[in-house]
């Protein structure tokens, strides 16, 4: 037990790392609802979205890591009443969470992640604009779990890709039914210290 704890310590690291990607939700989808839009022409799906997190390493099999993620804005565009109107939706996230590693070589592994996240949501009402759809924000707790694979090119320097699901964010809108989800695949690296 004494040579776990002394190799664990000895291996305890702290990193540092950005990652860019794709991320999807369903937002467009709850504003579609939320809004009554007799007919959409066009919703966005995948969005270029950015990363960048710190973390500390206790040994090879465990660490924790705060981040934050840039979702990007999405876009909704569709008729009521006749009339053209366009919807927007932009998300921000702070997470926190523990990473535990699989590794199946010295230097490539599995990984899979657990924890919470505040989601910053603000939407914007671009077109056919009432009092009812207005500007609005909110920012709400979510769950986050993903998953991934590591390759340790240096001993310093770690290839990253991962997907990760952020779930339960209230949508700007209100109402029922009306929890948002956001996922996020993205390619990136780190630096060990």
């Amino acid at each position: 037990m004494g040579l776990a704890l002394t190799s664990s310590a000895a291996f305890a690291e702290p990193y540092i790392g950005a990652a860019g990607g794709i991320g999807f939700t369903n937002a467009t989808d709850k504003i579609e609802q939320q809004t009554g839009y007799d007919y959409v022409s066009s919703k966005d799906d995948g969005k270029a979205a950015v990363s960048i997190y710190a973390g500390y390493a206790f040994n090879r099999q465990l660490a924790v890591e705060a981040g934050y993620t840039d979702f990007g804005k999405y876009s909704i565009k569709g008729s009521y009443g006749g009339f053209l109107a366009e919807d927007s939706i932009r998300a921000q996230v702070v997470s926190a969470s523990v990473v535990g590693s699989l590794p199946l070589s010295s230097v490539f592994g599995l990984e899979g992640r657990v924890g919470l996240g505040v989601m910053n949501q603000k939407y914007h009402c671009v077109r056919l604009c009432s009092n009812s759809m207005s500007d609005a924000d909110d920012t709400s707790a979510v769950a986050l779990i993903g998953v991934g694979a590591h390759w340790d090119l240096t001993r310093n320097l770690t290839l990253r890709t991962r997907f990760d699901y952020y779930a339960g964010a209230n949508s700007p809108l209100g109402g029922d039914n009306s929890d948002i989800d956001y996922s996020l695949v993205s390619v990136g690296a780190d630096w060990h210290f």
